[in-house]
C-alpha cells in the first residue's frame, strides 16, 4: 500500500497516509498521526501517536529523555492501559509496572505487577523480581560471559550454569535435566565438532 508522509513546521513527520492501489484513495483507517513536545519532559520528543482506527499511544519522559510512562487508549475505553518504567542514575531500567486492568465501569479490577531488575557493580543483570525472585544470583565471568543463575520453577529454584574455554566458546551447559558438553578441537580449526549429552550419552557431530 503506497504511503505519503506529511511534516510539521520543525520538519518532523506528522502524518503517514496510506493509499489503496486499486482506487488511489486514502485508507483513513491506516493513517498514523504523530504529535510532539506536549508530553512530560517531552520537548523535541514524540508525545503521542494516533492511528486511524482511534488508538492513541502516549509517552512521558525523564529529564534525560528515557521513557517513564507509555500508555495506550483504545476507542471508547474508560481508562488507558499504562506501563511505568523506572531507571537508575546510569539509565539502566530497574523497574517495569505493568498496566492495571479495569472492569466495565472503568474501575481497577486487577493491579498490574511490578517487575524489578537488579544489577552488579559492572551494570550486568543479576536478578529479576515480581514480588518474589524470578531470577536470582546471576553470575558473570571476568570476560563478561554469563556463568550462572537460579530460575524460579514453582516453589523451587533451578540452578543453571555455563562454562567457556579460553577463546570464549561455550563448552558446557547445565540445568535441571540438562548436562551438555561442547567440543572445539584444534584439528577442526577451533570450530564446534561435537555436542554430547552427558545424561543420555547421545552425541551429535558437526
Amino acid at each position: 500500500m503506497p504511503a505519503r508522509e506529511g511534516y510539521e513546521t520543525h520538519g518532523r513527520i506528522s502524518t503517514v497516509k496510506r493509499y489503496r492501489v486499486s482506487t488511489g484513495a486514502e485508507d483513513a483507517a491506516q493513517r498514523t498521526t504523530y504529535n510532539y513536545d506536549t508530553a512530560v519532559n517531552g520537548w523535541g520528543r514524540v508525545a503521542s501517536v494516533v492511528t486511524g482506527q482511534g488508538y492513541t499511544e502516549a509517552f512521558e519522559y525523564s529529564t534525560g529523555g528515557l521513557v517513564t510512562k507509555k500508555s495506550l487508549t483504545a476507542p471508547g475505553a474508560l481508562r488507558a492501559l499504562a506501563a511505568v518504567f523506572g531507571y537508575d542514575n546510569e539509565g539502566k531500567r530497574t523497574s517495569l509496572k505493568y498496566p492495571d486492568l479495569t472492569n466495565d465501569a472503568g474501575d481497577v479490577a486487577f493491579t498490574g505487577k511490578t517487575v524489578t531488575s537488579g544489577f552488579d557493580s559492572f551494570g550486568r543483570p543479576v536478578s529479576l523480581n515480581d514480588g518474589t525472585d524470578v531470577v536470582r544470583n546471576g553470575a558473570w565471568s571476568l570476560a563478561g560471559q554469563l556463568t550462572g543463575m537460579e530460575v524460579r520453577n514453582g516453589a523451587v529454584y533451578e540452578a543453571r550454569t555455563w562454562t567457556y574455554n579460553a577463546l570464549g566458546q561455550l563448552t558446557g551447559q547445565t540445568a535441571t535435566g540438562v548436562n551438555l558438553e561442547y567440543t572445539y578441537p584444534a584439528v577442526n580449526d577451533g570450530r564446534l565438532l561435537k555436542r554430547k549429552d552427558n545424561i543420555s550419552g547421545e552425541e551429535v557431530a558437526y
